[in-house]
């Protein structure tokens, strides 16, 4: 089975190249399609929406309230 890393760049996460997880606005493996926003991640600056990178079952892999940081996995979508 394979899978997609959902991973935030430098360029979502602003300035400071850091963020927080707000949110998950799906349900851990749930299934989602391609686009679909998936959690909200606060910046210094806005609060951004996470969209799924492709279409799969949702695991997630940090929980609300933790830092992330550029590259830092926030959860995976396995390809069935």
């Amino acid at each position: 089975m394979a899978e997609t890393a959902i991973v935030l760049k430098d360029e979502e996460l602003g300035e400071d190249g850091e963020g927080e997880l707000v949110t998950w606005l799906v349900e851990n493996e749930t299934q989602v399609t391609e686009n679909q926003p998936i959690a909200e991640v606060t910046t210094a600056k806005a609060v951004v929406a996470v969209e799924a990178p492709t279409a799969g079952r949702l695991r997630q892999m940090l929980q609300p309230g933790e830092l992330i940081t550029a590259g830092v996995a926030l959860g995976v979508i396995s390809h069935e």
